[in-house]
């Protein structure tokens, strides 16, 4: 697109003058109405091939949350940028893009589900980490969807794993005990699902 061409900041890349007067080229309800996906890959590839780094993507999923990123109307778009440059091109994010998983009805999990699961093996210590993230920080419904997730991916069958599973999700709400009881599952997790180092 020719109004790419006079980007000066990338601190407002997502404002409506940076895009041309046309901010809904990211916004996946307007894309869905419109039907018209051509302003919408004009803008992906333009970004995808662009000195930004793959971490600017992400800003809406770690601190301090910029404004403008926080708008989840975006996030289908800034999914396609990171899937469009490629795994091999994302290396230095691998991990945060399972923040996707937080919520399976977020913007953009559309993107990022299939991605993950087109390049599984490049991905699979990434995803173990990621799981292991969520359970740490007590995320029970991030855990959950992502160890789930995870069995699903890499048809990993296992009832023992599986009742741990279910045992940390019905735990859920019981934080005032989650400390002491943390390590007992931590531990019998661990040994069927360990860590990656």
């Amino acid at each position: 697109m020719d109004c790419f061409e006079n980007l000066s900041h990338p601190d407002i890349l997502y404002d409506e003058a940076l895009l041309c007067g046309r901010p809904y080229i990211f916004e996946r309800d307007e894309i869905d109405k419109r039907g018209d996906l051509g302003e919408f890959w004009d803008a992906v590839k333009y970004f995808a091939n662009s000195d930004l780094p793959n971490s600017y993507f992400l800003q809406h999923l770690k601190p301090p949350y910029p404004e403008l990123f926080c708008r989840k109307k975006y996030w289908h778009g800034l999914a396609t940028v990171l899937a469009y440059r490629g795994i091999d091109k994302i290396d230095d994010v691998k991990e945060d893009i399972f923040v996707w998983f937080q919520d399976g009805n977020w913007p953009g999990n559309e993107v990022v589900w299939p991605f993950i699961l087109k390049n599984k093996e490049q991905l699979k210590d990434s995803f173990i980490n990621s799981v292991w993230k969520a359970f740490d920080i007590y995320d029970i419904g991030w855990f959950w969807y992502s160890i789930k997730t995870f069995e699903k991916f890499y048809e990993l069958k296992n009832e023992e794993l599986a009742e741990i599973i279910d045992r940390i999700f019905n735990y859920a709400g019981n934080l005032e005990n989650w400390s002491d009881d943390k390590k007992q599952f931590e531990n019998e997790l661990s040994r069927l699902f360990p860590r990656v180092k």
